[in-house]
């Protein structure tokens, strides 16, 4: 039912990739989420398809460690599952959505629902924002999201890099070491490549706004909208949506 990508942390993963036209887009953004498992739901996707355009985030954060938080799904464990508990429980949960007894966790293009609530940015993400000092980096994490530009390179894939805003107040004490991470993954794009950046300057508005924001990463539902558009128009002045479909 999709013919592109949205690959990201939760940073996107509220981003209404419905109001991207020209493209069908899913949002596999995953709460959490670092490039390991990104690349393990882009592996599952390229198996089989090629999509027409994939829109990747930019960020520290997907290759601050290549930790695998979920299960390595072999054979066998796709076998067993089909008699499990978890698997009986997410067939309960879609009865009671089609019954209107439950919310769904995410819309039917992968995207999620934040709200509007202010929230304390975790403890995590206060060491990973603290000011001085260049961004933390696993190298096998950072080997993966380089694999993973190279792959969709190969098959002629074109890459939208995005790089989010940040709060201004975060940002500002890292603009360096932020500036020095993103300079790194830009050095393998290609000519077929495009890249979004809403930390320049003609965006400082919206990274000065504290009302986009829950806790100065994630986005309230109302400053994601914002986000939205802007990158429809960018889609749109790429010109992507015109070529042919794969």
């Amino acid at each position: 039912n999709f013919d592109s990508l949205l690959i990201g942390s939760s940073v996107s993963g509220n981003w209404d990739v419905s109001g991207i036209h020209g493209v069908h887009l899913y949002n596999e953004s995953l709460n959490g989420g670092y490039i390991s498992e990104e690349k393990a739901l882009l592996d599952q996707v390229l198996a089989t398809s090629d999509p027409r355009v994939v829109l990747l985030i930019v960020h520290p954060y997907l290759t601050s460690s290549h930790e695998f938080r979920t299960v390595h799904l072999s054979p066998k464990e796709n076998w067993g599952a089909l008699g499990s508990i978890g698997l009986i429980n997410a067939y309960k949960d879609l009865v009671k959505v089609h019954l209107g007894w439950e919310k769904p966790s995410t819309d039917p293009n992968g995207t999620e629902s934040y709200g509007s609530a202010k929230k304390r940015l975790n403890d995590k993400l206060v060491e990973f924002w603290r000011p001085g000092g260049d961004f933390e980096v696993d190298p096998i994490a950072l080997g993966l999201y380089f694999d993973a530009i190279g792959e969709l390179q190969a098959r002629h894939i074109p890459i939208l890099f995005i790089i989010p805003p940040t709060q201004q107040s975060l940002l500002a004490p890292k603009a360096e070491a932020f500036r020095k991470y993103v300079a790194m993954i830009l050095a393998h794009r290609s000519a077929e490549d495009r890249v979004l950046d809403f930390s320049q300057d003609e965006y400082l508005d919206f990274r000065k706004d504290d009302s986009n924001y829950s806790d100065g990463v994630h986005f309230v539902t109302a400053g994601a909208a914002k986000l939205v558009p802007l990158i429809d128009a960018d889609v749109r002045a790429w010109g992507i949506a015109q070529q042919r479909p794969r």
